[in-house]
């Protein structure tokens, strides 16, 4: 009886400790699953949250850019006002220039045109004058013989 009772309690420890010993290598294994399981999510949540940061990245940069282009088309086009205006600014001044010099030349002419007119009227008067001496003194000359 008492090796009977020795072997019921000797199957009886080796059934729990087994019993145990399954436990824990379930217990082990279930830890290291869920080890496993929040590297690998942590690194994944890592990587999902690297992917949004670049391509909040990329969107920023992309307006970034935009905006760049935008001012530097601004600039660009006030540059070329900037030229233009002062390649008109040159262009009537050079203008204005010509015509003072095409009206300083007509009034030159013009004052020339009127001189040259007063001599000739003055020759017309002095020629008159010593025609009209010439034939007074011919008249005198007649009348005298």
């Amino acid at each position: 009886r008492v090796a009977a009772a020795k072997r019921i309690q000797s199957t009886w420890r080796m059934f729990w400790f087994g019993h145990r010993l399954r436990r824990q290598a379930l217990a082990q294994r279930t830890k290291a699953a869920t080890d496993i399981q929040r590297v690998f999510r942590g690194r994944r949540g890592r990587a999902a949250v690297r992917r949004m940061v670049q391509s909040r990245f990329r969107q920023e940069m992309a307006k970034i850019r935009k905006e760049r282009k935008r001012l530097q088309s601004l600039r660009e086009a006030a540059m070329a006002r900037r030229i233009q205006r002062m390649a008109r600014g040159r262009i009537r001044r050079n203008r204005a220039r010509e015509l003072r010099v095409m009206l300083w030349a007509k009034r030159r002419q013009e004052e020339e045109f009127d001189a040259f007119e007063k001599r000739q009227e003055l020759e017309r008067r002095i020629a008159e004058a010593q025609e009209a001496e010439r034939v007074a003194a011919e008249l005198a000359a007649a009348r005298a013989k």
